[in-house]
């Protein structure tokens, strides 16, 4: 699948790697309406476990930066299918920092808080922290960093943590759907993270893509909350009345581990680039407005 928005006459294109998940939908409507010429691309048109695939898109696209929003995020999924994993999560981000760093372009990154270990270290996790990947998803994205260090100088890495939005599926629209059909919900209390909406990810990411920073950075809303309290707060915006029961995450019994703590510390992208998040209650609140239909009790949850 490939989308492009419209392209302004000067402007150097941007190239959106994933356009079909939540994250490109959401980089390219807001390319679009920043009046930035963007080219979307995802399967089948481009593969990026396949270097030289890469390199014939880029050839003909001719971008400045490259975003790379395409990833393998099916963390269960990751545990018994560990080559596919690595394949798109390792070797393709080696292979589109390869490919960028012959063509003279920019990359930006998009990794995840499941790098770190997940202990409670009594602060928010650092871009400089030392990793330690708990699961089979969190590995791969870990080698993914470190090929994208190992083959390009122009790079961005942005880590974030519990994405959700208006495209695609999340957590969110999960929580509604489940909300509307059954009569109560259980939702884990021992998992503490920081939501992060799509839509302001995008944002950060076209900034960055355009920018002169490079490195490692974290980004999601402000504001930590557990699984449990994200839901409870999706459940009462939407004003519904389900109770949302707390259970715990060895209660849950998920194949691959989960980060108990991953809160994020973005400081340091506020510091060099003056973005400062928005409190995750208040993006979370404009994503189940634009989710809900007809000013009624009706969901775009497709």
């Amino acid at each position: 699948m490939s989308t492009t928005t419209r392209s302004t006459p000067g402007v150097e294109t941007v190239c959106v790697i994933g356009s079909a998940g939540q994250l490109g939908h959401d980089l390219l409507r807001l390319a679009d309406q920043r009046g930035v010429s963007a080219r979307g691309a995802d399967l089948p048109e481009v593969d990026i476990t396949c270097r030289d695939n890469i390199n014939a898109l880029l050839e003909r696209v001719q971008p400045a930066a490259v975003i790379n929003a395409a990833a393998y995020t099916d963390v269960d999924g990751c545990e018994s299918e560990r080559d596919l994993a690595w394949a798109v999560n390792a070797t393709g981000a080696g292979n589109l920092a390869a490919v960028c760093a012959a063509r003279g372009c920019r990359l930006v990154h998009v990794s995840t808080d499941y790098v770190f270990d997940g202990s409670d270290i009594g602060r928010p996790w650092r871009p400089d922290d030392a990793i330690d990947p708990q699961s089979v998803y969190g590995h791969s994205k870990a080698e993914g960093e470190r090929q994208v260090r190992q083959h390009l100088n122009d790079h961005v890495i942005v880590r974030t943590s519990w994405l959700f939005g208006t495209a695609g599926k999340n957590f969110v629209k999960t929580i509604l759907r489940a909300a509307c059909e059954r009569p109560e919900l259980r939702v884990v209390d021992d998992q503490v993270g920081c939501p992060t909406y799509a839509a302001d990810l995008a944002g950060v990411l076209l900034t960055l893509a355009a920018g002169a920073q490079r490195g490692t950075y974290h980004f999601c809303n402000a504001g930590a909350c557990s699984w449990n309290e994200f839901a409870r707060e999706i459940v009462r915006l939407a004003g519904l009345t389900t109770p949302v029961l707390p259970m715990t995450t060895a209660e849950l019994n998920r194949p691959a581990a989960r980060p108990a703590y991953s809160v994020l510390d973005t400081s340091s992208l506020t510091q060099e680039t003056g973005i400062v998040p928005r409190p995750w209650q208040e993006a979370l609140a404009e994503c189940v407005g634009a989710l809900r239909q007809d000013r009624g009790s009706r969901w775009r949850l497709e």
